[in-house]
C-alpha cells in the first residue's frame, strides 16, 4: 500500500528541516524542565527511604522555580513567539469554536490572580501557562497533523533511548526484577505518558505509510514493552482504552460491529472465567492486574481517601477555586504527606484539581475545550479519513481516562502540550478539501453562531 497522497487534499507538511528543528527545540526544552539523568538514581533512594526520613522535594519544589526549568519554558514561549509572528503559507483562522473556548479559559486562570493567597507564587505559574500556550498556537501555525505525529514519535524514541542508557549507565536497568519499574530519566508514572504517546503516534503513522511498517511495528512493540515496563497501571489502562477506540474508529461497517462484538464478548468471557476459579488463582490474577503493585490496591494507591479528605475539609473551593494551581502549595503539600504518610504533590484526579485551582468555571471551560476537540477531530477523521487525525482522538481519549487518577492533564508536561498542540492544529487550519474560493465565501449567505458550531459535528 503506498503512502497517502496529502497534498492533493489540501494538506501542506512541513519540510524535514523544519521537523527536525522543532524536535531539537522541545527536546531541549523539555529536558531542561522536567528530565535529569540521575532522575532513577533519586526514585531508588526515594522509595527505600522511610517516609519520615525522607525529604519532600515536591513540597520544597514549590518555593520556587529552577534555571533550567526557567530556561525551557522562556525557550518553548520565545519559539512560539517567533513563529507566531513569521508568515506562513497556510491560511490561520482565529475565530474557530476552540480556540475561543482555549482563551476564555487562559483568561479565567489569569482573572484568578486577583483572589489568590500568593500573588508571586501565582503569576509564576501564570507565566508558564502564557509561555506554554505561545508554544502551542505558534508552533501549531507552521505543522499539519501528520508533522506532529512524526514530531511526536522522534521526541519520545529519543527520550526512551535516553531513558534506557541512563539506567544502564547507573545499574539500575533490570526488566527482569519483580520490583523493577522503568523510570529512565522521568518519574515512571510521567515516562508512561511518553511511552503511551509514542504508541498512539506509531497506531496512526503505521496506516499511514506501509513502506517501513516493519521499522514502525519494531518500534511500536519497544513503546509497549516500555509503557508496561513502567508498571504504571494508570497509564497502561488508559493506552488500551485509547488504542481500542482509535482501531475501533480505523474499521468500517459490518467489520466495526465484528470487533465491538468481540470485545464485548473477550470482557464478557473473562468476567464469567473469572468466577469459576480457586481463591488462589484469583489472588494471583489480582496481583498481575496490579502488575505487582498490590499495597493499597483496594485504595487506589491511597488516593481514595485522599479523596475524601480533600472533597470533606476543601469544599469552600469548589466554587471560584483558591487561585490558578495555588491549591497544591508547600504548605498544602506538606499537610497532606505527614497526614497520609507518603508524598503528595496533587490530588490525582485532574478534575478535582481544576475544581480547587480554577472552580467550577475553570472545570466547565477545561470539559468543554477538550471535549469540544474530540467531537472535532472525530468529524475531521470522518470527512477525509487521514490516519493522522486519530492521533488527537487517541491523545484526549487518554487524558480523559488519565484524568480520572492522575493530574497530568492538563499542566505544561509534553503530553499536554501534544494535546493541546492537537487541538490548535485543528483550530487554526481549515479542514483538507474544505476550503473555498473566495467568490464562493462572498455568495455564501451569512451563517448564524449554531450553524457554524454544528459545521464541525460528526452527524
Amino acid at each position: 500500500m503506498n503512502s497517502i497522497d496529502l497534498s492533493s487534499r489540501g494538506v501542506h507538511r512541513a519540510s524535514v528541516a523544519e521537523r527536525c528543528l522543532l524536535v531539537a527545540v522541545l527536546g531541549l526544552s523539555y529536558w531542561a524542565i522536567g528530565h535529569d539523568w540521575s532522575s532513577t538514581v533519586r526514585q531508588d533512594v526515594l522509595e527505600k527511604t522511610q517516609f519520615e526520613r525522607a525529604q519532600n522535594r515536591f513540597a520544597w519544589s514549590q518555593s520556587g522555580t529552577n534555571n533550567a526549568s526557567a530556561f525551557g519554558y522562556f525557550l518553548l514561549g520565545g519559539v512560539g513567539f517567533v513563529c507566531l509572528l513569521k508568515h506562513s503559507s497556510r491560511k490561520t483562522i482565529w475565530t474557530h469554536p476552540l480556540t475561543i473556548i482555549c482563551i476564555l479559559y487562559a483568561a479565567w486562570c489569569a482573572l484568578s490572580l486577583f483572589w489568590v493567597p500568593y500573588f508571586w507564587f501565582s503569576i509564576r505559574k501564570v507565566t508558564i501557562l502564557a509561555l506554554f500556550l505561545l508554544a502551542v498556537f505558534g508552533l501549531a501555525r507552521r505543522i499539519e497533523m501528520e508533522d506532529l505525529c512524526w514530531i511526536a514519535i522522534v521526541l519520545t524514541s529519543g527520550y526512551l533511548v535516553i531513558g534506557v542508557l541512563a539506567e544502564i549507565a547507573h545499574g539500575f536497568y533490570k526488566p527482569w526484577s519483580a520490583d523493577y519499574r522503568f523510570a529512565g530519566t522521568r518519574h515512571p508514572n510521567d515516562q508512561a505518558v511518553q511511552c503511551a504517546m509514542l504508541v498512539l503516534a506509531l497506531g496512526c503513522r503505521t496506516w499511514e505509510n506501509r513502506r517501513r511498517d516493519w521499522f514502525l511495528g519494531c518500534l511500536l512493540a519497544v513503546g509497549m514493552v516500555s509503557l508496561i515496563l513502567t508498571k504504571s497501571r494508570t497509564g497502561l489502562a488508559c493506552s488500551m482504552v485509547a488504542l481500542a477506540v482509535v482501531f475501533l474508529l480505523r474499521t468500517r461497517g459490518t467489520q466495526r460491529l465484528f470487533v465491538a462484538s468481540a470485545g464485548i464478548a473477550v470482557v464478557s468471557f473473562t468476567l464469567i472465567a473469572y468466577t469459576f476459579v480457586s481463591v488462589s488463582a484469583s489472588e494471583r490474577a489480582g496481583d498481575l492486574a496490579a502488575m505487582g503493585r498490590g499495597k493499597d490496591v483496594n485504595t487506589l494507591t491511597g488516593r481514595i481517601p485522599l479523596w475524601k479528605a480533600i472533597l470533606s475539609d476543601e469544599s469552600e473551593y469548589f466554587l471560584i477555586g483558591k487561585g490558578y494551581t495555588s491549591f497544591w502549595d508547600e504548605k498544602t503539600i506538606l499537610k497532606y504527606s505527614e497526614r497520609f504518610l507518603w508524598q503528595i504533590p496533587h490530588a490525582h484526579n485532574a478534575y478535582l484539581d481544576q475544581l480547587l485551582s480554577v472552580g467550577i468555571v475553570g472545570l466547565s471551560l477545561y470539559l468543554a475545550l477538550i471535549s469540544t476537540a474530540l467531537w472535532v477531530a472525530l468529524s475531521r477523521y470522518r470527512t477525509s479519513s487521514r490516519p493522522a487525525l486519530l492521533f488527537p482522538v487517541g491523545l484526549l481519549v487518554f487524558a480523559i481516562v488519565n484524568g480520572l487518577t492522575e493530574s497530568k492533564f492538563p499542566s505544561a508536561g509534553v503530553g499536554s502540550l501534544f494535546m493541546f498542540m492537537s487541538i490548535a492544529v485543528m483550530a487554526l487550519h481549515k479542514p483538507a478539501g474544505a476550503s473555498q474560493s473566495i467568490a464562493a465565501q462572498a455568495d455564501t449567505p451569512r451563517q448564524s453562531p449554531l450553524t457554524r458550531w454544528t459545521e464541525f459535528s460528526p452527524g
